[in-house]
């Protein structure tokens, strides 16, 4: 099975011309020339931060752990590296079909964060983010990494086996030791539960479901498991396997519901 690494960013200059950049994945060049650029004159702290950016490069390759060396050289203008992803597996299109994290981790806080990019250097110096001490707590995983013009950055690229989602669940509310609320969005149809399912926790303890109330007019989902979970509010988790019922043109049918 295989899947495609994507590599987002945007490309910025204060003339006319274009970025040049390229990108090297364990020194395989994978781009190499022009990209399209927005004309800006400088970086700030915060540049980009709310740009998506567009895709830069991928490359197709099997379902398995690796970390990577990921090189980014700048020969005109400056390349803000926002963020690398993954396509499903066995979905390694170039359509852009839906994406997730290659690499997620819960810090020191508790928090979830999606972040691949360990050892990151400019030209051999380590990368630091230098913010003004009073946006020092607003820094949470992936910040765009700026590379100008004549610097090559470099990282460590971690890439886990498998889908990671960005669809993890958060609990909101824990009103037993054996069921929580998460928020699954709503629909249009009412399903009821049959059977089956599982609750998997980020550190990957697992237990079994017992009952699934789902309200699809708010998403509000109360989940009963056959054992004390041991959760707290804004722990993470995801869903698997959950057998569901619902009505269409008079007839019963069910459904397999599990995190997205």
């Amino acid at each position: 099975m295989s899947r495609a690494i994507k590599i987002f960013g945007a490309g910025y200059n204060d003339t006319d011309n274009n970025a040049n950049i390229e990108i090297k994945i364990d020194d395989d060049v994978i781009h190499s020339g022009e990209i399209s650029t927005t004309k800006q004159d400088e970086a700030g702290p915060y540049f980009g931060k709310n740009d998506d950016g567009y895709e830069i490069a991928s490359w197709v390759e099997d379902n398995a752990a690796s970390t990577k060396k990921l090189s980014i050289k700048v020969s005109e203008g400056f390349f803000s590296y926002k963020e690398t992803l993954t396509t499903l597996i066995d979905g390694e299109s170039t359509d852009n079909p839906e994406l997730r994290a290659v690499h997620m981790y819960k810090d020191d806080d508790g928090d979830i964060v999606s972040d691949p990019n360990t050892n990151v250097q400019l030209d051999g110096a380590p990368y630091l983010l230098d913010l003004p001490e009073k946006h020092r707590d607003e820094i949470f995983g992936q910040w765009d990494i700026i590379v100008q013009k004549g610097e090559t950055m470099t990282c460590d690229l971690i890439i886990d086996e498998g889908q990671v989602h960005f669809g993890f669940l958060k609990v909101k509310e824990t009103p037993t030791s054996t069921s929580f609320e998460v928020d699954t969005g709503t629909t249009e149809t009412s399903y009821e539960y049959v059977s089956g399912g599982t609750v998997t926790t980020f550190d990957d303890s697992v237990f079994n479901i017992a009952n699934f109330e789902y309200d699809n007019s708010t998403g509000s989902t109360i989940i009963t498991t056959s054992e004390d979970h041991g959760l707290s509010g804004e722990d993470i988790i995801s869903i698997s396997d959950v057998t569901l019922s619902y009505t269409e043109d008079g007839e019963t049918k069910e459904t397999v519901y599990s995190t997205p």
